[in-house]
Parts: structure tokens; sequence; C-alpha cells
């Protein structure tokens, strides 16, 4: 289902259309799926509660995170199709933003949890 820009109200959908089936981070859904369980079994092994609303944030902001990052690397990709050191500075760039989501959920766990 392609959503066009004749209704804009719908316009936003498309985004999330090509983050959930084309090359956007929902690609792999067994490592979706993994992401899920991981911040949640942490969650509640270290805070002794299932759900935690600070958790729940880290793990918003990691998924806002990872679309971004995907965003940026189609980008790349698009406007540079060959190989290229700086292209790939750039996407390893976005994977350290993403993976200091990681790091400070870690720390955040370290400092309110033990």
């Amino acid at each position: 289902m392609k959503f066009t820009s004749e209704n804009k109200l719908l316009v936003p959908f498309n985004g999330l259309y090509v983050v959930l089936t084309k090359d956007g981070i929902f690609k792999n859904i067994r490592a979706f799926g993994i992401v899920i369980i991981l911040f949640f079994t942490i969650n509640k092994l270290v805070t002794k509660k299932f759900f935690d609303k600070n958790t729940f944030i880290f793990f918003v902001l990691l998924i806002i995170m990872e679309i971004v990052n995907t965003c940026i690397e189609l980008i790349a990709d698009f406007m540079y199709s060959e190989y290229s050191s700086k292209i790939k500075d750039i996407k390893d760039i976005g994977a350290t933003a993403t993976t200091s989501i990681w790091f400070f959920y870690a720390l955040y766990l370290i400092l309110f949890y033990t």
C-alpha cells in the first residue's frame, strides 16, 4: 500500500511504510524482536519491574535514532553509490549515535539501580 501526496494527512505514513518494509530498521524483524526482549529483560532483572517509564523513554529514543540513522544511510547511499571512506565514516558515526543510547541506558541502570 503506497500513500500518495494527494491526501496530505497520510504523507508521513509513507515514511513509516518505507521503514517497515524496505531498507529500514524493521527489515530484519528478528533483530528488532531481540532488541525489544533485551530491553525489557534487562529492565526486569535490574529494576525488578516489568515496565519502567524511563526504560520506555530509552526504547523510544533508540527507535527514533535508528530511523534517523537509516535515513542518513539511505541519503549517503543515494548521493554516492560507490565505496567511499567518507561515507563509511558517516555511517559509522550514525551507528555510534545509536550505540550511545545503549551506553546511556546502561549508565542509567548502574547509577540509579545499584
